[in-house]
C-alpha cells in the first residue's frame, strides 16, 4: 500500500506582511491568467478548483508544494496544457 508522504515543515524568516503581499500578488496574477485563458477558450464547462497548500520560496522566487517540492506554475502549466491540448504558460 502506498501513501502520500507527510508534509515537510519549512521554517521561514519571511515577515508575515511580505508573505501576504507576495501571496496576494501571486493569486491576483494567477486568477487573471486563468480568467483570460478560459475566456479565450469560450467553453463555459471549465472551472478552477482543487486547493493545495503552497509555501513561498524567496530563494527560488516560486510557490512550492511542500509534499513534493513541485512549483505551482509548473504544475498548472503542465495540467492545463494536457487538459487543453495546447501549450499554456500562465504567470504567477
Amino acid at each position: 500500500m502506498m501513501s502520500t508522504p507527510a508534509p515537510q515543515v519549512n521554517a521561514s524568516n519571511l515577515p508575515i506582511e511580505r508573505y501576504h503581499a507576495l501571496s496576494d500578488t501571486a493569486m491576483d496574477n494567477l486568477l487573471e491568467s486563468l480568467e483570460t485563458l478560459i475566456d479565450d477558450l469560450g467553453n463555459p464547462n471549465y472551472e478552477v478548483d482543487g486547493p493545495k497548500r503552497y509555501d513561498y520560496s524567496e530563494a527560488d522566487d516560486n510557490w512550492l508544494y511542500s509534499r513534493d517540492g513541485c512549483g505551482m506554475r509548473d504544475l498548472l502549466n503542465d495540467e492545463l496544457s494536457k487538459a487543453l491540448g495546447e501549450p499554456v504558460d500562465i504567470k504567477i
